[in-house]
């Protein structure tokens, strides 16, 4: 089970990213569960860009407990929690378009 926010289209490319034909800003949300081990998840992920600056962030949280094998018997040590987080910054310092 989970579900999806999103605005905006994310960019593939740089070149992309520093396009005046788009959104300057956009983000997505997920959050889900999985009821074999009550994995619980939420992400997150924003951008900005000019002309020439882009940021880009991302966080991630994830828990989850012991899981159950195919014969329902409690896997010991599978259980988890886990964050990850991201930060990305460009600056386009000359006229010269990307690739």
């Amino acid at each position: 089970m989970g579900a999806t926010l999103s605005q905006g289209d994310r960019p593939s490319s740089a070149s992309e990213w520093l396009s005046p034909k788009r959104l300057p800003y956009g983000g997505s949300a997920q959050l889900g569960y999985q009821q074999n081990n009550a994995h619980r998840f939420g992400m997150a992920d924003l951008y900005y860009s000019s002309e020439k600056f882009v940021a880009d962030g991302t966080a991630a949280y994830r828990k989850a407990e012991s899981y159950k094998d195919g014969y329902g018997d409690k896997v010991k040590h599978s259980q988890f929690e886990k964050y990850n987080t991201s930060l990305g910054l460009a600056y386009k310092t000359s006229g010269a378009s990307l690739p």
